[in-house]
């Protein structure tokens, strides 16, 4: 049999699994859509947008412009308020958030640092909305949802703590996600020419969340992939030479700046004398109450995800043969969104993810509206949490509404200030499973 071209209409098993979702009423879409975009303005939005994230990236993003050191908080400062920031938003200095990102990042951000800070910060809230409302319509065509149950997918995403902490942030996030799941929209349809390039910016923005789909997709396209990870590295060279050749001393500012924010109650701890670590996902926050060791945690992290990849991979251990052999003709035995999905919880369980990168989760959920009969039910239960607001037993706790005995109890300690790392452990199980219990099936199948 011939080559045949990836069709670009949605692919006959998924149009079979969107068939078995059941019926929505139109009077219940409505009303959900709704309440999400009522949600998502009021908290996004309208609840004191400060755009704390991008303040800082947007400050050293413009320090690296300019050759000034992009990782100290008085230059960042300094730089902000030259921009125009202090008369912008002044509640706050830029340098109470140390700046701690990859050099990339300042090159993903230079056409926006470029800008002074009302429109930057314009510019980015522009963006990040339209980037975020193209991966909802991306998304639903990936998962090849019907119109009723792409109404669904949406108002559930517009709803989501993490999407809302994310966008009201100003999170680099919302957009290097909204590239990721686009890109692997074009990756489906075979427009190779916008999906590598989103992905290169996704890595560049948080190389941490767009490097294992790259990884993942090595399998199908190694060639692709493989010049995607150069394009980044030349990027990353590019950035540290233009640091270098302005003679900024940035790197022992970046060391100082990670070890404070390593230390007790800094911004990268996750042990207990961080009081806002029910805002982290990885699973370092659930494992330190129990091993009591910061190097301890990040071992056992580590090995809850090779556990989590190596029972995920060698269930179907010609991944990799399988993919390429299947990649220019439609796949009719790979569910590649199930695929993705576990890729998406499992990118979350080590280093560092606050609870907006559990926007990746929206893949899952794309996945378990398709299979609403096939284990569907379970991820959407498990989405229900998902809807807190950020930090939301730390604001039980401000506000007075929980007791000394309760804050000092273990189950504080041990449950409810880890509670989504927990929750996030309960999502890759269900779809670690769910992906082996498909391979197995289909390998018993082809024997």
């Amino acid at each position: 049999m011939g080559w045949q071209p990836m069709p670009r209409n949605f692919m006959p098993e998924l149009r079979h699994y969107s068939q078995s979702a059941p019926r929505i009423p139109s009077a219940v879409l409505v009303v959900a859509m709704g309440l999400a975009l009522t949600i998502f303005a009021w908290r996004a939005l309208l609840h004191s947008p400060r755009l704390y994230d991008f303040r800082t990236g947007y400050a050293a993003s413009r320090a690296w412009v300019f050759g000034s050191d992009p990782y100290d908080g008085v230059n960042l400062d300094n730089v902000w308020n030259a921009a125009g920031g202090f008369e912008l938003i002044a509640t706050a200095a830029v340098g109470l958030y140390p700046s701690y990102y990859p050099p990339t990042t300042f090159v993903a951000l230079s056409p926006f640092s470029s800008l002074p800070a009302l429109a930057a910060c314009t510019a980015w809230a522009i963006v990040s909305l339209a980037l975020l409302a193209t991966m909802i319509v991306q998304l639903g065509r990936l998962a090849g949802l019907p119109p009723r149950q792409h109404v669904l997918l949406a108002a559930i995403i517009l709803a989501l703590g993490p999407v809302i902490s994310g966008a009201n942030a100003g999170q680099q996030c919302v957009v290097a996600i909204s590239c990721i799941i686009i890109a692997l929209r074009q990756l489906q349809v075979r427009r190779f020419w916008l999906a590598w390039p989103l992905l290169v910016y996704a890595m560049c923005l948080k190389p941490q969340l767009a490097m294992p789909f790259v990884a993942w997709e090595f399998f199908r396209f190694p060639r692709s992939a493989m010049c995607a990870f150069a394009v980044w590295a030349l990027v990353l060279f590019g950035a540290v030479q233009h640091l270098d050749h302005a003679g900024s001393p940035w790197r022992a500012t970046l060391a100082t700046n990670y070890h404070l924010a390593n230390e007790p109650g800094g911004g990268l701890d996750f042990s207990t004398s961080y009081l806002y670590r029910d805002h982290l996902v990885n699973t370092e926050v659930v494992a330190f109450p129990i091993v009591k060791d910061i190097l301890a945690a990040h071992v056992v992290a580590l090995i809850v995800v090779g556990v989590f990849v190596v029972c995920v991979l060698t269930r179907w251990r010609s991944l990799g043969f399988a993919w390429r052999r299947e990649r220019n003709r439609p796949p009719r035995k790979i569910d590649e969104l199930l695929g993705l999905s576990v890729v998406a919880a499992i990118a979350l369980l080590p280093m560092y993810h606050r609870y907006y990168d559990a926007i990746l989760l929206v893949l899952p959920i794309a996945w378990a509206i398709r299979h609403w009969r096939d284990g569907g039910k379970i991820i959407l239960l498990l989405t229900i949490p998902l809807f807190l607001p950020v930090a939301w037993a730390t604001n039980l706790v401000e506000k007075g509404y929980v007791s000394s005995a309760i804050k000092n109890s273990p189950v504080w300690d041990f449950v409810i200030m880890p509670f989504f790392g927990w929750l996030l452990l309960v999502w890759c199980v269900v779809l670690a499973g769910k992906w082996m219990r498909q391979r197995g099936s289909e390998a018993a199948n082809r024997k």
